[in-house]
């Protein structure tokens, strides 16, 4: 999984580890996904801690734990 971080108000794209769904959640593939304005303010307030940008997009349901 890859993801947009901004860290000291730098942007770097990031290799995360893999999930698996714990009982009673949903793992889902994100098939597109946009950075907004809001994410492009958060990015002036970055410090030290990451944030991870990019939340309006289009998902596929992977797996599921019943």
């Amino acid at each position: 999984m890859r993801a947009v971080v901004c860290q000291n108000t730098a942007m770097t794209v990031e290799g995360l580890p893999e999930l698996v769904p714990a009982e009673g959640q949903v793992l889902i593939e994100v098939a597109r996904c946009g950075i907004c304005g809001s994410d492009l303010h958060l990015r002036h307030a970055c410090d030290e801690m990451k944030a991870f940008l990019g939340w309006v997009g289009a998902w596929i349901q992977e797996s599921s734990a019943t």
